[in-house]
């Protein structure tokens, strides 16, 4: 009996770090699917990691990455069912618990079903304090707003996801630039360059982001120098 409890304490604890070895090797290689546009594959990783995760299947990681995948892949019925079940998970804090609601208005964001994508934006934009996902949705409300051909509200909530507490945040910065495309389509010249004032541009992350900025300030100073030009005539 000796021998066998002293043999449990030392296989036992080897077996259960092979396990979660082998549940941090899937959802690395599912992350790297997902981000590689693999999204079958994500899919099907991460529904193995979920059966090994040492969670169970309480595995916020997983039942997102199940639901992402499952949206890029149009399967939106399905995300929902995922995306559903993160409120209800044990051991989350309450932004993640909040943030389902950001993905579920995705979900009818891409079903074009407009009033409800709102409701859930609002309803997390209300509900959380954290900046980045506060940023997000802003973005994601503006983009919605824009859409609906209500103007005012998109530069309203583009300017809250810009102007944020982390502006140089990658969904800031795309906020900023559709910001300012959408002052450029109304001629609004000088608004373009104020936006652009209180950031530098150099500190962004990808070359792409930067050059698209620079171009937009090129395009409004030209524009706004035309506009002079033409009404001193």
């Amino acid at each position: 009996m000796r021998i066998f409890l002293f043999i449990a304490l030392i296989v036992v604890p080897l077996l259960s770090a092979a396990a979660d070895s082998d549940f941090k090797e899937l959802c690395q290689a599912g992350d790297k699917a997902f981000k590689s546009g693999k999204y079958k594959d994500s899919l099907e990783i991460f529904r193995l990691a979920l059966d090994k995760s040492p969670n169970g299947w309480n595995d916020n990681h997983c039942i997102s990455m199940i639901g992402h995948s499952l949206l890029n892949l149009e399967r939106y019925e399905e995300a929902l069912v995922w995306y559903n079940q993160i409120p209800e998970l044990p051991d989350i804090n309450d932004n993640t618990r909040v943030r389902h609601y950001e993905m579920i208005g995705e979900v009818y964001f891409r079903q074009k079903k407009l009033p409800e994508a709102k409701e859930c934006f609002l309803e997390c934009l209300k509900q959380s304090s954290d900046t980045r996902t506060r940023i997000i949705v802003q973005e994601k409300l503006a983009r919605l707003y824009r859409r609906l051909g209500q103007n005012d509200a998109a530069i309203r909530y583009y300017k809250g996801a810009a102007n944020a507490a982390a502006p140089y945040y990658a969904v800031a910065i795309s906020a900023r630039r559709q910001l300012a495309e959408l002052y450029l389509s109304q001629k609004q010249y000088q608004e373009v360059l104020d936006l652009f004032k209180s950031v530098n541009c150099a500190k962004y992350a990808s070359k792409q982001e930067k050059q698209q900025a620079e171009k937009l300030i090129h395009q409004a100073t030209r524009g706004l120098a035309a506009a002079k030009k033409a009404a001193k005539k």
